[in-house]
């Protein structure tokens, strides 16, 4: 499902761009609609769906656990990108055109809020679809349906897999070969710059940070921390990948790859707005700020001090 959510979103927010990248990071410029897009679209689409799945919470878990799982962790915490979201609202901020204090933080501001505001509208629009809309609203569990015992796999988890649980290891197996092999193929035969080869090695290492997304949620105490570890990783990780390309201009070819592949699915908006939505008012405030603000002033020292600066790359 990392795969399907990170093919959701490289479509809604446009394919990579033919030809050496620079760092992905929007410059000062005036808001386009290409920033929109890529802002908004993949966290509408993804939040819509992640309320719906809420809704069909209980009787997904009653059927079948990795079900629930795979939608709402695998599909729509990698159609939403909590780090996309924090590269592109502080473009204005971090962009060569230099500081300003009235265009550059109103302009970060509005992307901010047009952000969040439009990932929340479009969680409880998608809940509410969940319960009011006949069709796709879920059914009653049988009573016979047990739920599951625990939600985490046990350490040996192949040796209790079911028939179903190999089928769907088996494909989701045959996915990520098909996608590592038409990676390995583009970059042999077009390079490692080819738009086609960049969009494979994305969708070929989004799995990884699915997978570490889901591990951190498991194994951090007290929720949400373990979306907010993996928000802030993700977040610096981008950081890191800019600064590295700053200074290396050759190592550039994996900047597209990582931060939509990795970074894009190891952070999340989905799940950050399902937890801001049940969190009471103080503590989802708090929430939110916590997130935000370490995020924004780790991208503006690690890629607007440059441009401040005038460092050359």
């Amino acid at each position: 499902m990392a795969i399907a959510g990170a093919i959701i979103r490289i479509a809604i927010s446009g394919w990579p761009a033919a030809g050496p990248p620079t760092v992905e990071i929007p410059t000062g410029e005036a808001i386009s609609f290409a920033t929109l897009r890529a802002l908004l679209g993949p966290q509408i689409v993804g939040c819509l769906i992640m309320g719906w799945v809420t809704r069909g919470r209980a009787y997904m878990t009653m059927v079948y656990y990795p079900l629930y799982v795979s939608l709402a962790t695998g599909l729509c915490g990698s159609i939403t990108s909590f780090s996309t979201v924090m590269a592109l609202a502080v473009g204005p901020l971090v962009g060569p055109a230099g500081y300003d204090w009235g265009g550059n933080v109103l302009a970060s501001f509005f992307l901010f809020f047009a952000a969040f505001s439009s990932s929340i509208g479009a969680f409880h629009l998608g809940a509410l679809a969940g319960t009011r809309i006949p069709i796709l609203s879920f059914p009653q569990p049988h009573p016979d349906l047990a739920a599951p015992a625990t939600a985490v796999a046990p350490a040996r988890w192949t040796a209790r897999l079911s028939a179903r649980d190999q089928l769907v290891t088996a494909i989701g197996f045959v996915l990520w070969a098909l996608a590592a092999t038409a990676a390995a193929v583009t970059h042999r035969a077009y390079g490692k710059w080819a738009p086609s080869a960049q969009t494979y090695l994305a969708l070929a290492v989004s799995p990884v940070g699915a997978l570490a997304r889901y591990y951190l949620a498991q194994h951090v105490p007290r929720p949400p921390m373990g979306t907010l570890v993996a928000n802030w990783t993700a977040v610096l990780a981008l950081g890191g990948l800019a600064v590295g390309v700053r200074v290396d201009p050759a190592i550039g070819w994996v900047m597209t790859p990582m931060t939509l592949g990795v970074c894009g699915c190891l952070s999340t908006v989905s799940t950050f707005v399902n937890e801001l939505v049940t969190l009471p008012k103080g503590r989802a405030a708090t929430y939110l700020l916590v997130s935000v603000v370490p995020s924004v002033v780790a991208l503006v020292l690690m890629i607007g001090l440059p441009n401040y600066l005038h460092v050359p790359s």
